[in-house]
């Protein structure tokens, strides 16, 4: 157990007709990501997970929660996770730091990754990214694609996005714009890429179809 847990939290949720309260009981991990899962769930997900006791398991680090707030399952997925995102059927899709990459866990180890609800590998790369991931950057969700922002570990340098559809697992990547934006959102045919940092480098991006989607 994490020093300071468990603990209660609440988690808000905001549409255009209502604001909801679900109070959130026993959390046992120090969350650093959340995302919403089908049926009102939702999943905390802690971005570290140690090796277990005996060396070779590694211990969960991301819990499944009813409508209610209630824990219902713990999964791993992954060490070192710096993105998150689910899609519209439960999928986990996740983005690594290179702690993660180089820290022995497999699926961290290819730098991206799909997960199911149940916490099982579900997708891997597979050779069909165009340079090897060094670091996640962002995630974002749009017309039943998800996107993965990363940067690679050579020397070419950029960031890329990689779009891939759920329902085929099939892999398109781009050159940001944006060199390591930390914020990334798509609806239709338009995307926003952001950087935190306002002090230095471009501003913060607005991306038409033709740079962030084309091809679709």
């Amino acid at each position: 157990m994490v020093a300071g847990t468990p603990f209660t939290g609440e988690l808000v949720t905001i549409t255009d007709r209502e604001e909801r309260r679900i109070p959130v009981k026993d959390i046992r991990i120090r969350p650093s990501h959340l995302a919403l899962l089908p049926d009102s769930r939702f999943l905390l997900v802690s971005g570290r997970t140690p090796r277990g006791e005996d060396g070779e398991l590694w211990r969960p680090n991301a819990v499944v929660f009813s409508a209610s707030g209630s824990p219902e399952a713990e999964l791993c997925l992954g060490d070192d996770i710096a993105a998150l995102v689910t899609d519209a059927d439960g999928g986990i899709w996740t983005a690594y730091g290179d702690e993660g990459i180089y820290g022995g866990h497999p699926e961290s180890a290819a730098g991206l990754a799909g997960w199911s609800a149940r916490g099982e590998a579900a997708w891997a790369p597979g050779g069909r990214l165009p340079d090897h991931p060094l670091q996640g950057c962002t995630a974002a969700t749009g017309d039943d694609r998800v996107w993965l922002v990363w940067y690679p570990g050579s020397s070419r340098g950029g960031t890329y996005l990689t779009r891939i559809p759920p329902a085929t697992g099939a892999v398109t990547s781009y050159r940001s714009p944006l060199q390591q934006p930390d914020g990334f959102a798509v609806r239709g045919n338009r995307a926003i890429l952001t950087r935190r940092d306002h002090n230095s480098g471009p501003p913060n991006s607005s991306v038409p179809n033709s740079t962030a989607t084309p091809g679709r």
